[in-house]
C-alpha cells in the first residue's frame, strides 16, 4: 500500500513539474488555488462598509 502511495506522489510531483515549466500554468495554478482556497477567508476578512452600495443610492 506505500509502495503505491509513494508511486502516486512520485507521478504527482513529476506532473506538477512539469506543469510549471510554463509559467502561465503555474500562474493559472496558482490562481485556481486562491481561488478556491482563499476566496472565503478573503471574503471573511472585508469589513461590511467596504461593499459599495452608493449605486444603489443614488438610483
Amino acid at each position: 500500500m506505500g509502495r503505491d502511495y509513494h508511486g502516486a506522489t512520485a507521478h504527482i510531483d513529476a506532473v506538477n513539474t512539469h506543469l510549471c515549466e510554463s509559467p502561465t500554468a503555474c500562474d493559472m495554478q496558482t490562481l485556481a488555488r486562491v481561488m478556491t482556497q482563499g476566496s472565503r477567508h478573503f471574503r471573511a476578512q472585508q469589513p461590511r462598509s467596504a461593499t459599495p452600495r452608493r449605486h444603489h443610492l443614488q438610483t
